[in-house]
């Protein structure tokens, strides 16, 4: 049995019912069980890679008086079934997918992300701040060791999600608490003592990324296409809660707002807007941790050391997840042309800070 060969639980995985109406029965209080009725509906395809999320509705039978049980919650049940998919999906392996000795050695890396996921909402509700919203936990399950394949968290379910798809841009000012949240979050961190952020990865960050999914082979075939392609073609969101914490690391700032701002802002608002996002992170933080830590200066050139090794994890990617997009061939052309654009504008702004990097911090960057 493994995390990426389908099972006999909810959703195909290895967490059954019994188990789920077991642990909310005790993290609840309640004898109240599962009904007749009850179900699981797959809510999780195209929404990340290292679990199958299921809405459910338990049903409640034999619920005691006065007592108020959620109708409906979310079951994120860390899975690598997403993750075959995907793998095939971005054209990983020629097309095939990860092979079988690929997916058995990331099943380590599955599982420390999803505990270090339960770990993170425990620090949010240890925090419990307006300004980092979050989702109510029901209960949290970790992976307790190496053979264990039954780690899920049981939380809220948000109903008005919008999703917005990897090739597609939100307006700047529907960031801003994105923003303020990220910075609340560092700031908070940094009170935590060490037995605490253990859990958060470090600066083998971008190592590990580059190391599992983006090897040499890979990277070549990618900007391969991109070439190819190239030769070829010239409303308000409300911030409800932040959601995914599975990837939480203790690193410089420039490194989730280079994703932030190089993924999710077009070309014009990165371009007119970039220093307005850097500022809010930094006036957020400073007057959260009650004085300055570092410079807006400071802040500036961290993002641009991270932005081009962001980009390269970006940019390759783009235009694939388009093919899987639920829109007609019509409109995959017309976003293709689109988003052809928003690549071409991003080489550009990366070549010019590359340039700059290379003129102020030439010794960092030299390959030895």
């Amino acid at each position: 049995m493994s995390l990426y060969e389908p099972a006999d639980g909810i959703l195909e995985t290895h967490v059954t019912w019994e188990d789920v109406e077991s642990d909310l029965q005790k993290k609840l209080g309640t004898k109240a069980t599962f009904g007749p009725n009850k179900k699981a509906v797959n809510i999780s395809d195209l929404k990340g890679f290292m679990s199958r999320i299921a809405l459910v509705e338990p049903d409640w039978q034999n619920v005691e008086n006065g007592k108020e049980l959620p109708q409906k919650f979310a079951l994120k049940i860390s899975s690598q079934l997403a993750l075959v998919a995907l793998s095939k999906l971005m054209n990983f392996e020629d097309g095939q997918g990860f092979g079988e000795e690929k997916l058995k050695k990331m099943s380590a890396l599955t599982k420390e992300f999803h505990n270090r996921e339960v770990d993170a909402y425990k620090i949010l509700m240890k925090f419990d701040h307006p300004d980092i919203p979050y989702t109510k936990v029901y209960s949290l399950k970790s992976f307790d060791d190496e053979n264990d394949l039954k780690g899920y968290m049981a939380i809220e379910f948000i109903s008005n999600i919008h999703q917005i798809e990897m090739f597609r841009s939100i307006p700047a000012d529907d960031l801003f608490p994105l923003v303020r949240g990220i910075a609340t979050f560092a700031v908070l961190s940094e009170s935590l003592s060490p037995e605490e952020t253990k859990y958060m990865m470090g600066q083998d960050y971008l190592e590990m990324l580059f190391k599992e999914f983006f090897n040499d082979a890979e990277l070549a075939r990618k900007f391969e296409g991109l070439r190819k392609l190239a030769n070829k073609e010239e409303g308000k969101l409300t911030l409800e809660a932040m959601i995914d914490w599975q990837v939480v690391c203790r690193m410089p700032p420039g490194l989730d707002l280079s994703r932030l701002m190089l993924q999710c802002l077009s070309e014009t608002d990165r371009r007119e807007r970039g220093t307005e996002i850097l500022k809010c992170y930094y006036d957020t933080f400073t007057s959260v941790y009650g004085e300055e830590l570092f410079s807006l200066h400071e802040l500036q050139e961290s993002y641009n050391l991270y932005a081009p090794m962001m980009a390269m994890l970006l940019i390759p990617d783009i235009y694939s997840i388009i093919d899987s997009a639920k829109l007609s061939e019509e409109e995959k052309e017309v976003v293709r042309k689109d988003v052809m654009r928003k690549i071409i504008d991003m080489m550009e702004d990366i070549i010019d800070i590359h340039d700059y990097n290379l003129e102020h911090y030439s010794d960092f960057l030299k390959v030895e």
